[in-house]
């Protein structure tokens, strides 16, 4: 339209060296220009995961048991996993923390918010297992460990993985709970997986409280419940 607006000539429309000069080309700024590389970066990566779960499916398309599974293929998308985490409600297999250690209350360190997680982690274990996101409120808005005030993630690592070891045991968290550090919107989440244990293996805390899942939240049962 602008060019239509700048030309001359009633028969043959033409444009001049000067009238070219006017022309006002839309820009975005250098944030949005910046958003839109990251866009086109998810995308290629995207279609490049796709492309290499497609390759192995084409390998395997006429073995007897080959069976096509959609959501492997949504999971080649770079944060769909943590994306889709994220949006789950809590039930007896997933429960969101706020944070580690940090009373957002009270604007302190508090032991008895480790001690929640804690709780949760051996219901867990006790239970199904499930999976366990510290970093997010109960709203679901992203709050992340930065609100801990750890000095860094190696340090929150250690605070974690000592707090196991000395009210769960270590062995625990060898063999059947994983944690790891994922990234979403600037904020960093500490995602914790925990298996079922066998019927051979129980979870304590501190070597005395017993807790399952019932539903969406943890239950302590008595010595004769136990």
């Amino acid at each position: 339209e602008q060019l239509l607006g700048l030309a001359t000539g009633s028969f043959i429309p033409h444009l001049t060296s000067s009238s070219i000069g006017r022309v006002i080309l839309p820009m975005k700024n250098t944030e949005q220009q910046k958003k839109v590389i990251q866009n086109r970066k998810k995308l290629e990566e995207a279609q490049k995961g796709f492309n290499e779960y497609l390759k192995k499916q084409i390998d395997t398309i006429e073995d007897d048991d080959y069976e096509f599974k959609p959501e492997e293929l949504m999971q080649q998308i770079p944060g769909y996993s943590i994306d889709r985490l994220l949006k789950e409600e809590e039930s007896k297999s997933f429960e969101r923390k706020s944070t580690l250690r940090f009373d957002l209350k009270q604007n302190k360190i508090q032991d008895f918010i480790t001690d929640q997680v804690l709780k949760t982690i051996v219901a867990f274990l006790n239970t199904d297992g499930g999976t366990l996101v510290v970093g997010q409120s109960d709203d679901k808005s992203l709050i992340g460990i930065e609100s801990d005030k750890f000095k860094n993630q190696d340090d929150c690592s250690k605070y974690f993985k000592d707090k196991i070891k000395a009210k769960i045991g270590l062995k625990f968290l060898e063999t059947y709970i994983k944690y790891k550090f994922l990234k979403n919107k600037d904020k960093t989440l500490l995602v914790v997986t925990c298996a079922k244990l066998p019927k051979s293996e129980r979870a304590f805390i501190n070597e005395t409280d017993f807790y399952i899942r019932s539903g969406p939240s943890n239950e302590k049962l008595n010595t004769k419940a136990t």
